[in-house]
């Protein structure tokens, strides 16, 4: 597999000012969302690896599933949200590790840990 989505999106850049528009945003957004989740192992070593090769995975085995042909048809939209999704679905464990500590402190956290500890229901 040569030819991937980001070729694809940059190849419609070259063809339509709205796709243009779709890849500039996606080159901005590609190389800060990589420096986030690049921090996400140090906010969270106990967790498999998250960060922008775990991105670039996903995205490489959307292209092998799709396969060459498929790719040459999706619309810019399309190729931009494939590549974005990729990038964003793990935004969420962007965080700053003393956030996490300063909410871990406060009483109400304490208290919902004691309500998952003692629903019984619960096998987590």
């Amino acid at each position: 597999m040569n030819y991937t989505i980001e070729m694809h999106l940059e190849k419609s850049a070259r063809e339509s000012i709205g796709a243009k528009t779709l890849y500039a945003i996606w080159s901005l957004n590609k190389q800060n969302l990589r420096n986030a989740l690049n921090n996400v192992v140090i906010n969270f070593p106990h967790y498999s690896l998250h960060d922008s090769s775990h991105a670039d995975t996903i995205i490489r085995n959307i292209e092998l599933y799709l396969g060459e042909n498929r790719i040459c048809e999706l619309s810019p939209s399309d190729s931009w949200m494939l590549l974005m999704s990729a990038y964003t679905h793990d935004i969420g464990m962007v965080v700053y590790a003393k956030k996490i500590e300063k909410e871990m402190l406060k009483p109400e956290f304490a208290k919902e840990l004691i309500k998952f500890q003692e629903n019984k229901n619960d096998v987590d």
